[in-house]
């Protein structure tokens, strides 16, 4: 019951805070300025396809370190094309913003061509990855492994794929490791100061829309 009141102030403050997403990458994003034309890369992969998450979307999560529990719902999307002024090049992107309860912080994301990039700015290869597609595994994120299974807080997951990144720009330069799969989204995170074990998200309630 303690997980349903989180999820139902959070959506309240989704309500309030919802709003369109602009394109807003310094004049990068659209379609293809040059005359010649652009190599475009689509997303065809079928796992990212299924990471097109959209609002009424919400995870909820507790920390096994402290016990706190987080929920975080999407309180905006944006599907579209960015292109880039080096190679002429436009890249299908789908983008999401998080709200999280009770901290209020937000967070964005960016499904691109080879997996999921966090906090991006508007550059087409910047961001932290945090899911790499199981169909071109390694092809972005070298750290990439897929896990066949795992089990998380009271159920097994199938094809998760686990990331580390050795210094996350979005953790205070901690060690982080994020378990991902296509279908239910954000599964885990664990993040490291040095050895110690600081903080460990494992997902135990989910809504997910696409």
């Amino acid at each position: 019951m303690k997980n349903l009141f989180f999820v139902g102030i959070l959506l309240l403050l989704v309500g309030s805070a919802c709003k369109k997403e602009e394109d807003n990458w310094n004049g990068q994003n659209g379609s293809c300025p040059y005359p010649s034309g652009c190599t475009t890369f689509e997303i065809i992969s079928t796992d990212l396809l299924d990471c097109f998450y959209k609002t009424g979307t919400y995870w909820v999560y507790v920390d096994s370190v402290n016990l706190a529990i987080d929920s975080v719902a999407i309180i905006s999307f944006d599907t579209g094309s960015i292109y880039t002024n080096s190679n002429a090049n436009t890249y299908e992107h789908h983008s999401f913003s998080t709200l999280t309860y009770p901290a209020i912080d937000t967070l964005n994301y960016r499904v691109m061509p080879w997996g999921i990039m966090k906090e991006f700015d508007e550059y087409v290869f910047s961001g932290t990855s945090v899911y790499e597609s199981i169909f071109n595994l390694n092809s972005f994120e070298p750290s990439a492994v897929i896990l066949d299974s795992i089990f998380i807080y009271d159920q097994n997951y199938y094809d998760v794929v686990r990331i580390e990144i050795a210094n996350d720009p979005t953790e205070a330069s901690n060690q982080s490791f994020y378990y991902t799969n296509a279908e239910f989204g954000f599964l885990r995170h664990d993040v490291y100061s040095g050895a110690a074990l600081i903080s460990k998200k494992v997902l135990m309630n989910k809504n997910i829309v696409r």
